[in-house]
């Protein structure tokens, strides 16, 4: 990014995080583990793009994804309010595409731990399992 004190991350314009818990139609009872779909990113296409297609064309691990989420209170600074941490990552899928005269590029992330943390409220979630889903 450009933006100051924003210069070593990555301006998103769009974040995709599921998780499914399978279930029973009839009892609502959980018949069988959670499944992850891959988080996915859209950001414009940069500087980082050929890293992330190198990094997705090669499987590298990932040791470490960071999303953070910002926004503005009501003195007009900017707060970071939300985080979400990807643990021993990889990307599994790449996408680029255009709009007029934008180019984007979806990012799917897998990872083998998740961590999401409300930064303000000071509440979190961590998943953390044997291999990559």
């Amino acid at each position: 990014s450009t933006q100051k004190g924003h210069e070593d991350q990555i301006l998103l314009s769009s974040y995709f995080f599921q998780v499914d818990s399978p279930r029973d139609a009839a009892t609502g009872q959980a018949s069988g583990k959670r499944q992850y779909k891959p988080l996915t990113i859209t950001k414009q296409l940069n500087g980082s793009s050929p890293q992330l297609l190198q990094a997705c064309a090669t499987n590298e691990n990932i040791t470490s994804v960071v999303i953070n989420f910002y926004t503005t209170d009501r003195s007009g600074k900017e707060v970071n309010y939300y985080r979400v941490t990807l643990t021993d990552a990889a990307i599994s899928s790449v996408k680029q595409y255009s709009s007029g005269s934008t180019v984007s590029e979806d990012i799917a992330f897998v990872f083998r731990k998740v961590q999401q943390e409300d930064l303000i409220a000071k509440t979190s979630f961590v998943d953390d399992f044997q291999t990559l889903s």
